[in-house]
Formats: C-alpha cells, sequence, structure tokens
C-alpha cells in the first residue's frame, strides 16, 4: 500500500514484457531498454520515488542495505522538506523596509528559541538521522496517532508548511508564532553539509533524531 499503484503497475508490465521478449528470442524495444537498460539482468532491487525527489546515501552504508534487502525486508528512505528559515535570508530581512520585512515574518521560520537549533550533519563523517519509529511527538494525547493537519490547522498542504502565510504574525508575537507553527515545534530540525544549507523536517511527521560521528548508529 506505500508504493505508488501507478509504478508499480507500469513497472510489472515492462518486466512482463522483457520476459516475454527474451523467451521469444525477440529484440528488446525502446521501452523496455529505458526502464531496463541493456542488460536487465544487472538489476536486484528497486527504488520506488517520485521525479522531484533525490536519494542521499553513504556509499558504506551500501553493502548493509543490500543484505537487508536479500533477507526479503523492505527499506524506506526519509522524506526531508525544505523549511524556509530567516538565517538564509538574513541579509535581505535586516537591509529591508518595514513592508517587506513584515510579510517576511510571516513566511520565515524565526531564529528563535526551538526554530534556532538546525543540526548539520555530515555524511561523510558517519553522521545519521534515526527514525524515533512509532511514537510521533509526546505533546499530544496519543503519540502513536497521527495528528491530522487538515483537521487541526485547516491546512490543505504538506504539514510542515501549514504555519507560514503571507502575513504576520511578527517575530515579536512569539505566541502567536507558537499557534501558528505549533506541528513544527516538537521536531529537530536538521541540515546537510553538502546541501542547500536550508533546514530540512521529516514528511512523514515522525521524528527523525540526528546523530553525530562515525559511531552513529540508529539500531
Amino acid at each position: 500500500k506505500n508504493v505508488p499503484r501507478a509504478a508499480l503497475v507500469r513497472f510489472q508490465k515492462i518486466v512482463r514484457q522483457h520476459r516475454a521478449m527474451k523467451k521469444n528470442k525477440t529484440k528488446t524495444n525502446n521501452g523496455t531498454s529505458s526502464w531496463l537498460g541493456a542488460d536487465p539482468s544487472r538489476w536486484q532491487h528497486i527504488y520506488y520515488t517520485e521525479p522531484d525527489l533525490l536519494l542521499h546515501i553513504r556509499p558504506e552504508a551500501v553493502p548493509s542495505l543490500s543484505n537487508e534487502l536479500n533477507r526479503g525486508n523492505l527499506i524506506n528512505a526519509h522524506r526531508l522538506n525544505l523549511l524556509p528559515h530567516i538565517q538564509q535570508f538574513s541579509d535581505i530581512y535586516e537591509n529591508a523596509n518595514t513592508s517587506i520585512a513584515t510579510k517576511m515574518e510571516g513566511q520565515l521560520l524565526p531564529n528563535m528559541a526551538n526554530f534556532a537549533a538546525i543540526h548539520q550533519l555530515d555524511h561523510v563523517a558517519g553522521d545519521a538521522c534515526c527514525d524515533q519509529g512509532k511514537f510521533f511527538p509526546s505533546n499530544v494525547d496519543n503519540p502513536n496517532k497521527r495528528v491530522s493537519p487538515r483537521k487541526i490547522t485547516k491546512c490543505r498542504t504538506n504539514w510542515v508548511y501549514c504555519g507560514f502565510s503571507k502575513t504576520g504574525p511578527s517575530y515579536g508575537n512569539w505566541s502567536s508564532i507558537l499557534e501558528k507553527h505549533k506541528l513544527l515545534v516538537t521536531h529537530p530540525f536538521l541540515s546537510l553539509e553538502r546541501g542547500t544549507g536550508l533546514p530540512l523536517a521529516y514528511s512523514g511527521q515522525r521524528v527523525c533524531v540526528p546523530k553525530r560521528g562515525p559511531a552513529a548508529t540508529c539500531v
């Protein structure tokens, strides 16, 4: 149920076409070669994703991931969303007039309290971000139950962006900022050493716990 149906059906169709052509000893057509390449036998596993997503993975982690897949396990990648933060636009903000600055305060996370802590991770150094598991933020009545942004905040976009708007509140109104971004408050922000520098939040609304160093493990 977690696999995009359209991609799964199309891929199955291509595999069946390849097997039929191999059985009948006919040449591979453009459709199958564009999906499977010149030598389809080299592929052992499939990674389902969306065309606008990039997968970051430590090269030294590939063998262990392959072992898990060979055991029949399913591996899901973290899906991270970029968060607009004042740290990346501080020079513009500091030189903006009052009208522009007010609009920016409604569209950027402030460099204050919880939102000021951004954990920078370097995959080369062995850093990792570990899924906390089935437990969602503990500030809700039932940590095992996903919070519905559409019901709680009347938000129709991805949950991480529910607190952003074209108008206020100003950074001086801290209580209003917390209320607007209440879904983000309990989530640690992280950024990638060789990435955009923007803070990231886990799209699945689960908590991703940052860990640093070559001995970092999520086990």
